[in-house]
């Protein structure tokens, strides 16, 4: 059976859809062809987000250790075989759960001017009808509020703050 020899877990909106599309086309690299199966936060079953856009950032992912490994039944020849779920950095906490079940992953991060970043996201949510706020210093002023109540919109800021999250990474694997 084969199971991810990398995985892509840096931050949303710094070319993970873009490096997604490219390492596809590659004959060498086998991705899972959920792009997001978020499995490693989602195995516990419980919700990811609540407030605005809610239903849609909860919706779909890989609940099972079965349902992650069949991810990668089509492996034939190819020897980079991944997944990117962006969710992963955002939730550093999960990287000892990484570390279990895949010990000598790779693991790629991509990163992206902090304030660009987190711009790019608030401008995302908007264009898509699920940020209610659309001044970005107001949002951004209502972070610590959003992130008490679990919303998963919130946290444009703190998103952006890379050392923790790379911190953890580093210290689970060598």
């Amino acid at each position: 059976m084969k199971l991810p020899n990398f995985l892509v877990v840096g931050p949303s909106k710094c070319g993970t859809t873009s490096l997604y599309h490219y390492l596809a086309r590659h004959p060498d690299v086998f991705l899972s062809h959920v792009k997001a199966p978020n499995f490693f936060i989602l195995e516990k079953g419980e919700p990811l987000v609540k407030g605005p856009g809610a239903k849609l950032l909860n919706f779909g992912g890989i609940k099972t250790w079965e349902g992650y490994k069949a991810l990668f039944h089509d492996v034939k020849h190819e020897h980079a075989i991944g997944e990117i779920s962006t969710m992963y950095f955002q939730k550093p906490e999960i990287a000892p759960r990484i570390h279990d079940c895949l010990p000598a992953v790779k693991l790629i991060a991509i990163l992206r001017d902090p304030v660009e970043r987190a711009y790019s996201s608030f401008m995302m949510w908007v264009r898509n009808g699920l940020e209610p706020e659309t001044d970005f210093r107001k949002a951004l002023a209502d972070e610590e509020r959003r992130q008490s109540l679990k919303w998963g919109l919130s946290g444009y800021l703190k998103k952006s703050l890379y050392s923790k999250s790379i911190k953890q990474y580093v210290e689970q694997f060598s």
